[in-house]
């Protein structure tokens, strides 16, 4: 009765050791073990800054000549074109002038015109000719001069933007270099901000920036590098970099603090694996790479960018390879595993080839 019980008993701990099917050998006791298989991950290299946005274009619009303002045609924060006409300073006065200067101008060519005759006649002096090719000359300069104030009286967009506010009021007198208003342009906008030195090798013209700000909290722009300095600021050894970002709604404004963060390199298939498969020996940092039999070994590895709960493998691994993620404390080269449910296998002819 006893050999009968201990037989029994002796086949059963044989069957509880067996693993099951598309597992390891039989035969042997195997540890069960969470094992993962890499599969090919899209890593991006960037770095965290912060930023300034400014406007593409900015300008402070004056009045050229001193006068009354005589028109304004613009409102407060109003979008406007090139060329569009701002504000008008009264002109009359400048008007008359050019007039005059006008007479003056045609007076001095009739008489450089008669000079020039007599001239060639020799009737009157090379000395008395030069007086009257240096009077048309200086009444000429003088229309020219008159004119372009006249031109001046009148005060147009330079460029496509927004205006800021106004600070003359119809009729007030302004002088010369008295602000009018703001144009600023901001589609595209631009965002200035600084990088360490050590990143400029890694930096280049067209690289992208995804930026936030905090008045669209979840929101990310994406800025395209346009401008890397080619100085670089002795005392806090970085250089400048500009970006521009699409800004065709003008949510983005001058002056908006940025948190960006720049894309350095973007691996596609990139070896990735959990932090929790990392140990630590002598020889430095190790996994245990499964075999196709089942069998583990440890495996020196070059660790890269640390991810939210996973490393960048630089050497050691290689995309399909088989680890061991949990279970690592009891196993030493050689040890029989086999794959606990919360194992991640995609492709189990990997253990086939070892059948």
């Amino acid at each position: 009765m006893k050999t009968v019980s201990l037989s029994l008993l002796l086949v059963l701990a044989l069957a509880s050791c067996k693993a099951p099917a598309g597992g390891p050998p039989e035969g042997d006791w195997a540890m069960r073990s969470v094992l993962y298989q890499i599969e090919g991950q899209e890593v991006v290299d960037d770095i965290e800054v912060v930023g300034t946005l400014y406007a593409n274009e900015s300008v402070e619009l004056r009045s050229e000549v001193s006068g009354r303002m005589e028109k304004i045609h613009f409102e407060e924060g109003e979008q406007v074109k090139k060329g569009e006409l701002l504000f008008e300073v009264d002109a009359t006065k400048l008007l008359a002038d050019v007039n005059q200067s006008k007479a003056n101008f045609n007076l001095a060519k009739a008489d450089l015109d008669r000079s020039q005759d007599l001239f060639k006649k020799r009737t009157i002096s090379s000395q008395e000719f030069d007086q009257a090719k240096a009077e048309f000359q200086a009444r000429e300069a003088e229309l020219a001069r008159l004119s372009q104030l006249l031109r001046e009286a009148r005060v147009e967009a330079p460029f496509d933007g927004f205006l800021g506010s106004r600070r003359i009021s119809p009729g007030q007198y302004i002088s010369v270099g008295d602000s009018v208003t703001s144009l600023v342009s901001a589609d595209p906008i631009k965002l200035e901000f600084e990088v360490p030195e050590r990143y400029l090798a890694r930096l280049a013209v067209g690289q992208t920036v995804n930026v936030t700000v905090a008045p669209f909290p979840g929101k990310t722009f994406k800025a395209e590098v346009y401008f890397i300095s080619p100085q670089i600021d002795i005392d806090s050894r970085t250089a400048q970099v500009k970006a521009l970002i699409d800004n065709p709604d003008a949510r983005l404004r001058p002056g908006m603090f940025a948190n960006l963060k720049l894309v350095l390199d973007v691996r596609a298939d990139a070896v990735v694996i959990p932090q929790s498969a990392i140990m630590y020996s002598q020889e430095g940092q190790i996994v245990y790479l499964v075999t196709p039999e089942y069998r583990v070994k440890s495996q020196e590895i070059q660790a890269g960018k640390v991810l939210s709960g996973r490393v960048e493998i630089l050497s050691g691994l290689s995309i399909g390879d088989v680890i061991v993620i949990e279970g690592m404390q009891k196993l030493s080269d050689g040890s029989l595993v086999e794959a606990a449910p919360d194992s991640n296998i995609s492709d189990q002819s990997y253990f086939s080839e070892g059948a």
